[in-house]
């Protein structure tokens, strides 16, 4: 993938994305949005925006997250 724009975001400083797609979106999350990989057990991954903000991706099955929707 190309990384093609820097995302710039103020005031949020917590996003949470429960996925059957963790690999793509951890490609498209470092390779697209610039985000810097902080953590990687295969079906949680987190991440830091260059704001410093946190994003976090786990996978469908994750036990503690089954509260977030479905992506």
């Amino acid at each position: 993938m190309e990384r093609i724009l820097n995302l710039n975001s103020s005031g949020i400083t917590f996003v949470g994305i429960r996925t059957r797609h963790v690999a793509v979106m951890k490609q498209f999350a470092e390779q697209v949005l610039g985000y810097y990989k902080t953590h990687d057990d295969g079906d949680f991954v987190a991440f830091t925006t260059p704001q410093g903000q946190r994003f976090e991706l786990f996978a469908e099955g994750t036990p503690d997250k089954q509260h977030f929707p479905l992506n």
